[in-house]
């Protein structure tokens, strides 16, 4: 597997070493191998030329348009792009080319960032495990060929695009963890962003209350410089005090598999090495909110099944991948009290988080579970379980809108990759980044 990082080309580009060009044919040379079958619905080729091009000529004559200039990256298949279909991973929705890029996407690309194509997805975007039987299922660079693990969800095709080095940033969405899950399970960094942060126009949406981006990518330096670009909403900071960590101990129950505990508590163990103010406890708001989906289900079941009704009651719901239409049909009788009781989780949790832990950042394992095998994924009467599980940690910080980023924290005993999820509460996005940049450059420390 190739690394490439938006720091790196960066400073590669500046020094002549290789251009965006040149970079460009690597990308798309290794787009068309088999190990990365499944990871595109559609590549963007002649697009990708012409901008790498433009970005040569600018880098050239010394005039980049900032660290973004020249950087391959990939956009899941729910962003319209110019004369393009936008498929949701389906095969059952409008397939017309859409007529315009999405914002994010000409944000990105105003600041020369240089589009490979569209990436793969769970259909609808509605699953943590990634599977796609439509166009196929990216496999996870740490499987095997006897056993191919998947990506996670519902961002599988832009995880496995930046672990193959076939771009150096994959954006994708994060409604109930579809970035955040993606980047344990493969090895990345994976940000989800407070809703309103970034554009969401021209978007593919699932739920009009949990939506939003999300950026994959090598590391915490490389989305901070995606998010300079594309954050249209910045608070001005504040003071909120002294930053703590807190390792929620309900989240490392006997549901989180040993290595993820493991390697999350390793974590928490350097960090107070290195002087961070470190502590074991619990959150009110994000257990309150936890219980609440066990009892009453999920927000996102139920706008998917309102936004997908009238699919699964025509004939085109034979058509939509088993796995998605089950999940959906099980919203079907979702009540309004059940609703009514998670909106009211939501809006005190979000009150209380605001109000007792503005300078908090949260810690536990971004999932409970390593990836996986596609195989035991795919079996149905495996999957509901698996795919709760997966989704099961990160689905809290959905429902409270808490900006997160996966970081990578080991691997398993199986050379499997293991993940830690630092969250703050809404609004934090700013100041999570510069906290996980801090850990990060420990850790990078720790490698030297």
């Amino acid at each position: 597997m190739r690394r490439l990082t938006v720091a790196g080309l960066a400073a590669d580009f500046r020094s002549g070493a290789r251009g965006p060009s040149e970079v460009l044919d690597g990308c798309l040379a290794d787009a068309a191998l088999p190990a990365a079958r499944s990871v595109f619905i559609a590549t963007t080729a002649e697009r990708a030329r012409v901008e790498a091009a433009a970005a040569d000529a600018r880098l050239a004559r010394g005039a980049a348009l900032g660290p973004l200039d020249g950087v391959p990256g990939s956009w899941k298949d729910l962003f319209d792009l110019e004369g393009l279909p936008t498929t949701a991973g389906s095969r059952v929705l409008p397939s017309a080319p859409r007529p315009a890029d999405a914002a994010a996407v000409a944000r990105l690309r105003a600041a020369g960032a240089v589009c490979v194509g569209k990436t793969n997805l769970s259909e609808f975007a509605f699953s943590g495990l990634g599977l796609n039987p439509h166009f196929g299922t990216p496999a996870n660079p740490f499987g095997s060929q006897a056993e191919p693990r998947v990506c996670g969800g519902s961002s599988s095709g832009a995880a496995a695009s930046v672990a193959l080095g076939l771009c150096a940033v994959g954006m994708g969405t994060d409604t109930s963890g579809s970035v955040r899950v993606p980047a344990a399970f493969t090895g990345l960094c994976g940000f989800r962003a407070s809703r309103g942060r970034y554009p969401m126009a021209g978007l593919q949406g699932l739920s009009p209350l949990l939506d939003t981006l999300g950026v994959l990518a090598r590391s915490v330096e490389d989305i901070a410089r995606v998010d300079a670009v594309l954050a249209t909403r910045t608070p001005p900071d504040e003071d909120i005090g002294p930053l703590r960590i807190v390792l929620l101990d309900d989240f490392m129950d006997d549901t989180v598999e040993a290595a993820q505990r493991t390697r999350c508590l390793a974590v928490f163990e350097r960090l107070r090495q290195a002087g961070f103010a470190v502590s074991h406890g619990r959150a009110a708001p994000l257990t309150a909110a936890r219980e609440a989906m066990a009892r009453h289900g999920t927000v996102v079941a139920a706008h998917a099944f309102h936004r997908h009704r009238a699919l699964l009651d025509g004939p085109a719901a034979a058509r939509i991948d088993p796995h998605i239409r089950a999940r959906l049909e099980s919203a079907r009788s979702f009540l309004a009290a059940d609703y009514l009781a998670l909106l009211a989780a939501r809006d005190s949790g979000l009150r209380a988080l605001r109000a007792r832990a503005p300078g908090t950042l949260f810690m536990f394992p971004t999932a409970p579970i390593v990836a996986p095998t596609i195989d035991h994924a795919s079996e149905p009467a495996r999957h509901a379980a698996l795919n709760a599980r997966a989704l099961a940690h990160c689905m809290v910080g959905s429902l409270l809108d808490m900006p997160g980023i996966a970081m990578p924290s080991g691997f398993d005993g199986q050379g499997l990759p293991t993940s830690v999820l630092f969250s703050m509460p809404r609004g934090r996005d700013a100041e999570l980044l510069r906290a996980c940049a801090r850990i990060e450059a420990i850790s990078a420390a720790e490698a030297v």
